[in-house]
């Protein structure tokens, strides 16, 4: 008997479920819907997230809920939170008796009227979506019910047809009669103009990614991006111009040596062994500064919070980059910029206070790239009315596992010990023989050499006094031998192998 009861409990919460799932309501909670909007132009055609903010607002029509979107489609002046109001408007209601009709949605345009969706009637079926001031309005019909395939899915699309009447019922000519909309059983609206502007929003919006189930473009995460293992190694190239007089440019080495992982695995803290060279330059004084460091780092990241940047869905194959499924252009987050398209102007958020737009005549943009699994791959600063670039820092050579991409850097071959020296024999060396090393005033614990094309052909195992190497496995050709000490300090030398 109780087996019987546990079954027939099983039957009535799956059945409460699928009923609950299966009401074509509008938005899915607890769902980010990424859209497509079409344009006329790269400012206009845009990808942007919608999402459902956690918890409910009074409306005395039923339970309301606040819609937050990544982008303000509107920057101005004036000061307001960039994610009020979305193109999907402020907030939607799920419509409760005895206030409003039953399985009624409401949405809000700028003037906050309502603009009603009846989703759950049939085929033929119609209703008053909007009503104009001057008694005009918007009637809505279930045109068709149909399987169809969006995002790698199949379902139930219900897909509502507009029609523009007058008071009494007579058709009226207008460009909102051609706009459809499209609803699906379980995964809520594919197609939809922005509510915002509505009636006179007419470009149609497409959904091209959905969190829940994960299809389509997504909002980015750092467990998508970053992807460390130990060993795997990242070369940097930088370049940094301040006040137009100090000209900054480093090589960076990144080698992972160990990862953290907590509990629950929503972060990781990646530790790397990190070599780096700098050269500083003083245009004024034309004074120049040659320093190295060696030191281990630590980066932590948050794998399950959601990246949200403008355009971040755009994902797109970068032919120069082998083997990863795509490289992806965040902007930063702490500096949003929009193009205003009517005046030709740039704004961004102030940085006092992120709530506020000003005019950016002067101002610096910053574009972050990241590489699938391997983290930042560019980072580009610059003025928005000047080409010239003050600001970088390039991936220029990764190593992850048996993959490998681009030319590995070598650090220069200067030392700070001016009394060092480096001797290498025999040299030329013949192949198969064992190279000796010595090098006066300068112990050297670790060994690296690269071949003509900067590939690393050899590594030392273990931070010991390096004096004799055997290289028999090494082709006839030309080759750099870097040393390092215990103080980071280098020397190159070039080794001929006949």
């Amino acid at each position: 008997m109780k087996n019987l009861f546990k079954v027939a409990l099983l039957f009535l919460m799956l059945t409460v479920f699928n009923l609950q799932a299966q009401d074509y309501s509008p938005l899915i909670y607890g769902n980010t819907s990424l859209f497509q909007f079409e344009g006329q132009s790269e400012f206009e055609s845009r990808i942007e997230a919608l999402q459902e903010e956690p918890g409910f607002i009074s409306d005395y029509r039923g339970d309301a809920i606040k819609l937050l979107q990544a982008w303000n489609d509107d920057p101005t002046m004036e000061c307001k939170p960039h994610n009020v109001a979305t193109w999907a408007g402020p907030k939607y209601v799920k419509g409760l008796p005895p206030n409003s009709t039953p399985n009624t949605y409401y949405f809000f345009n700028k003037a906050n009227e309502p603009i009603i969706f009846q989703p759950l009637k049939e085929v033929g079926e119609t209703w008053t979506m909007y009503t104009y001031a001057n008694g005009n309005y918007i009637e809505a019909t279930i045109s068709h019910k149909e399987n169809l395939s969006f995002l790698e899915l199949s379902d139930s699309v219900k897909t509502i047809s507009l029609q523009l009447k007058n008071s009494s019922g007579t058709e009226l000519s207008n460009p909102l009669n051609n706009i459809i909309y499209r609803v699906s059983k379980h995964y809520g609206l594919i197609q939809l103009t922005s509510f915002l502007d509505f009636p006179s929003a007419i470009a149609a919006a497409n959904l091209v990614g959905l969190t829940v189930p994960k299809k389509g473009m997504q909002l980015i995460t750092s467990r998508e991006i970053f992807n460390f293992d130990i060993g795997d190694e990242f070369h940097y190239d930088s370049l940094f111009q301040s006040h137009y007089h100090v000209l900054h440019q480093s090589k960076t080495i990144n080698i992972v040596t160990g990862i953290y992982r907590s509990a629950n695995t929503d972060t990781v803290i990646y530790t790397f062994d990190q070599l780096k060279e700098t050269r500083q330059w003083n245009a004024e004084t034309s004074e120049l500064t040659h320093y190295y460091s060696r030191e281990n780092v630590q980066e932590k990241y948050t794998l399950s919070t959601s990246q949200l940047y403008p355009a971040q869905a755009n994902l797109n194959t970068e032919p120069s980059i082998r083997n990863v499924s795509y490289w992806l252009t965040l902007f930063s987050d702490n500096v949003r910029l929009k193009w205003n398209t009517d005046g030709g102007m740039l704004y961004k958020q102030s940085d006092n206070d992120p709530t506020c737009w000003e005019l950016d005549s002067y101002g610096s943009i910053s574009f972050y790239s990241y590489l699938e699994g391997c983290g930042l791959s560019s980072d580009s600063m610059h003025y928005w009315n000047s080409a010239f670039d003050y600001g970088y820092k390039r991936l220029v050579y990764f190593k992850k596992g048996e993959q490998q991409w681009g030319d590995p850097l070598i650090l220069s071959t200067t030392t700070k010990k001016e009394s060092a020296s480096l001797t290498l024999f025999p040299n030329p060396l013949k192949q198969g023989e064992i190279l000796h090393v010595e090098s006066d005033h300068f112990r050297a614990i670790h060994c690296t050499i690269f071949n003509s094309q900067g590939i690393q052909v050899y590594k030392s195992q273990n931070d010991t006094s390096v004096e004799y190497i055997d290289l028999k496995e090494l082709e006839p050709g030309l080759y750099i031998v870097q040393l390092v000490n215990d103080k980071n300090e280098m020397l190159t030398s070039k080794l001929l192998i006949k």
